[in-house]
């Protein structure tokens, strides 16, 4: 609900400047227009159509030109990201009560190499090895924290619960790429529109699948205090509602995998965290870890931006292929008119020497 009302607001705002962009836009060209026309008195009908003349050529984009999704469409894309959203984080809980923290850990965060994966095969980003390098130090930071962690709990694990986590792993990779897919960036689709909706789908399923657990005694809500409620209500809104939409964000502004990659800088920063508030001295794992991961994200973000270079580099090139290729065409047909201009002039020529001696 408060991703509603945030799009609400952001709408109504957009929707007023995209009128004053438009009627700003329209009274520039009438000007031009009476510029253009010099001191010459035209009257209104000559004024619109020189006008509608010129909104041809240098009009204002409408919302459907520039690709913005209406209200239903971003309903539709939330009605698809739902599911995946919801079966993501459902069975990594489900996973929790049936395999150790150890190994939940661990599989869980093979979660980035799903996203790679998923991020060539579905958005056709470019497969490096350095991409690859960068991964796979972000999942041995992640191991090496949790070997430090000395999860004794392994006992608990069994391969049906690990098999939970894999399959939530993977879920979390197409979901990710599933909005990077579908949202291509943040102006066509707004992301508080966007998540107010995958909330208020998640609510109208789930809330009755609530209340029938309840009623029948499968999931009884009668524990749920107003203590548990509120820590519970604390934690959807800095762990769903701020956390998510920052994530979406950087997805929108990054790729998948360097957005994935970068929730794993929990473990510096967690380790940071626990020495400056609880004075625990970070042990030589800890530290490994955390510049494992950091070095991981490092990697990754600059073979990002050599993609990049490397798309701004072959656009310019292309385009300077292309003004080349058309200036070779107009001296092309230059010339094709200058050596028609003087086939066309030796003929009146000889027509007149003809003439001259029939004379």
């Amino acid at each position: 609900f408060f991703f509603l009302i945030i799009s609400a607001e952001t709408t109504n705002t957009l929707d007023d400047d995209a009128r004053g962009n438009a009627g700003e836009g329209q009274r520039s060209m009438m000007r031009s227009v009476l510029d253009a026309h010099g001191p010459r008195d035209l009257d209104r009908k000559e004024l619109l159509a020189e006008t509608r003349a010129a909104r041809g050529e240098t009009r204002v984009r409408s919302s459907r030109e520039v690709g913005v999704k209406s209200k239903l469409q971003i309903f539709k894309i939330s009605a698809i990201i739902c599911p995946l959203w919801f079966l993501a984080n459902w069975t990594y809980n489900v996973s929790l009560s049936q395999t150790s923290v150890t190994s939940s850990t661990v599989i869980s965060n093979t979660s980035t190499l799903w996203t790679f994966v998923f991020s060539i095969c579905v958005l056709s980003e470019k497969f490096s090895w350095m991409k690859v390098f960068g991964v796979v130090l972000c999942m041995l930071g992640n191991f090496l924290t949790t070997l430090n962690d000395g999860g004794a709990d392994t006992s608990k694990s069994t391969m049906w619960g690990d098999v939970i986590c894999m399959f939530s792993a993977m879920m979390y990779g197409v979901y990710t790429v599933v909005i990077r897919k579908l949202i291509p960036d943040e102006e066509s689709v707004s992301l508080p529109l966007f998540f107010g909706f995958l909330g208020l789908i998640n609510m109208s399923i789930l809330a009755p699948v609530v209340a029938i657990l309840h009623y029948t005694g499968v999931e009884p809500l009668g524990g749920l205090d107003a203590q548990t409620f509120g820590l519970i209500s604390v934690k959807g809104i800095l762990d769903n509602v701020v956390s998510d939409y920052l994530w979406a964000i950087a997805v929108l502004l990054t790729t998948p995998t360097v957005a994935t990659i970068g929730l794993s800088l929990t473990i510096p920063l967690a380790i940071l965290s626990d020495l400056m508030i609880k004075a625990i001295v970070p042990t030589i794992a800890s530290i490994s870890a955390a510049v494992v991961v950091i070095a991981g994200f490092l990697i990754i973000n600059l073979a990002s931006s050599f993609e990049s270079e490397d798309d701004e580099n072959n656009a310019e090139r292309r385009h300077a292929q292309e003004q080349q290729s058309t200036g070779l065409h107009q001296q092309n047909n230059i010339d094709e008119d200058d050596e028609g201009g003087l086939i066309h002039r030796d003929q009146q020529h000889h027509h007149s020497s003809i003439l001259q001696t029939t004379t």
